[in-house]
């Protein structure tokens, strides 16, 4: 009775067992086959990584209405303040200016203005008032002023572009204090486009201005007052 010695003995059992394990491994290695091969298709058609594409079917599995699932993932909306935004532009804004000292540049080279803009406000800083703009190039004294009626950026930049064509030679670079009127990408883009160095002082350091500073008073002042 070869077929009952073959049961006693057990090796019936474990060659059916063993074949119902490989039989089993074929199956869950075909079912893992296909859904790679779907996952890389879904990847393929929304052009996405297939994390992103595992977290897509399971966030679907989980919420079948797509509408629900949408309405869950909406991120908030966050809104500034205006004076914020305003900081944040200036602050791009700086960064994108290098700091110059007062021994950086060339003195020799005629081009490399200071600017600055003085106030006449009569000792009253409130409502609107005018301002002097002055440029001084920093090799020769050589010194352009103009009046603006208030300190908008508008206004300044376009007394500086008016400035430009003042100076018997071309203008090369322009050096400011860190005030908005002058920081901003509107002048910034003016200069890149102009091909113009354009550089800030040292917050609180008049020295890296001081060049223009003393035509301020021996200008500004004594022409226009305060």
């Amino acid at each position: 009775m070869p077929a009952l010695e073959s049961i006693e003995d057990g090796a019936g059992f474990g060659d059916a067992a063993a074949g119902d394990r490989d039989d089993g491994e074929e199956v869950r290695e075909g079912e893992r086959a296909e859904k790679s091969a779907m996952l890389g298709q879904l990847c393929e058609v929304n052009g996405w990584h297939r994390d992103h594409a595992r977290k897509a079917l399971r966030q679907a599995a989980a919420c079948p209405d797509p509408a629900a699932l949408q309405r869950r993932q909406r991120s908030p909306v966050l809104r500034y303040q205006p004076e914020v935004i305003e900081a944040l532009v200036k602050m791009w804004a700086v960064l994108d200016i290098p700091m110059r000292t007062w021994a950086d540049w060339d003195n020799n080279v005629p081009g490399f203005l200071e600017v600055d803009l003085v106030g006449h406000d009569g000792g009253d800083l409130n409502g609107q008032f005018c301002f002097t703009l002055t440029a001084t190039d920093i090799a020769t004294g050589w010194t352009e002023n103009r009046t603006v009626r208030n300190k908008a950026a508008k206004w300044v930049f376009a007394a500086l572009v008016e400035l430009q064509g003042q100076f018997p030679f071309p203008v090369l670079g322009i050096d400011s204090d860190n005030g908005s009127e002058f920081i901003n990408h509107h002048l910034l883009q003016w200069c890149q486009d102009n091909q113009i160095t354009f550089t800030r002082s040292r917050p609180n350091n008049s020295n890296d201005g001081a060049h223009v500073e003393q035509k301020n008073w021996a200008v500004a002042r004594r022409t226009a007052g305060y």
